[in-house]
């Protein structure tokens, strides 16, 4: 009985799912409204604990509204639970046919700890 007791509690409790961490570092990116009705594409971190590193932000527009490409970075620091305004990019006009891809990674040393994308 006290067997089949501890298989029971033993499968319960392997049925519930281990909960997941919370990630220590978040990348975004935020799409805003800016001046004269164009779009601009903001990156954002938020540390769980204090962070040091670099940000790359990269964006590529094509289409019949012009070609466009810009890389940004630099450094990054982060209070915990803060979030951290970082740079934007702005591509002017977009055309509805206008293909665009904005991305942002975040390193600690040459390690890759966050990213994020926005495509069309």
């Amino acid at each position: 009985m006290m067997r089949c007791a501890l298989l029971l509690l033993a499968g319960c409790l392997a049925a519930v799912p281990a909960q997941a961490a919370e990630p220590e570092l978040k990348a975004r990116i935020l799409v805003e409204d800016a001046p004269n009705a164009t779009k601009q594409f903001v990156a954002y971190v938020t540390a769980q604990q204090p962070f040091e590193g670099r940000y790359e932000l990269t964006g590529e527009k094509k289409g019949v509204a012009g070609n466009a490409r810009v890389k940004q970075a630099g450094a990054v620091k982060a209070a915990p639970h803060q979030a951290v305004r970082l740079s934007h990019v702005a591509f002017g006009s977009i055309a509805a046919d206008d293909h665009y891809s904005v991305r942002l990674k975040i390193f600690r040393g040459t390690e890759l700890v966050g990213e994020d994308q926005i495509s069309k």
